[in-house]
């Protein structure tokens, strides 16, 4: 269940380190990608507490640049709402970006080319 890597103590599973950045980047180039517009990224909210959209998760103050984030009070949690803004591969409140988005491993496929398969 994707629910499972939602717990705070998420980081202490083994697979959580290698399969964290390649969702990071896949899903950062899913929302960029002209190729997939069509694909709906509506959130449908689980029974489980933080399955829903505007459940509070157990993170605040991610950001050290907290005039960047329109979420800047450190006493707020956020939601997943404002984590999926927040983290979207155009918020300014994003400390990194990724130099590419065509080599994946030892395996390439550009998500961005609207001719790509």
């Amino acid at each position: 269940r994707v629910l499972l890597f939602q717990l705070t103590a998420a980081a202490n599973d083994p697979l959580f380190w290698p399969i964290h950045p390649i969702f990071d980047k896949s899903w950062h180039a899913l929302r960029l990608s002209p190729q997939y517009s069509a694909f709906s990224l509506s959130w449908k909210d689980g029974e489980g507490y933080g399955s829903k959209f505007d459940d509070s998760m157990p993170f605040k103050d991610l950001f050290t640049d907290y005039s960047a984030s329109p979420f800047n009070t450190t006493e707020t949690r956020y939601s997943n709402r404002q984590l999926n803004d927040l983290f979207a591969p155009t918020s300014s409140s994003l400390t990194y970006v990724y130099d590419q988005f065509i080599e994946w491993g030892v395996c390439q496929w550009d998500p961005l080319d609207i001719n790509s398969n």
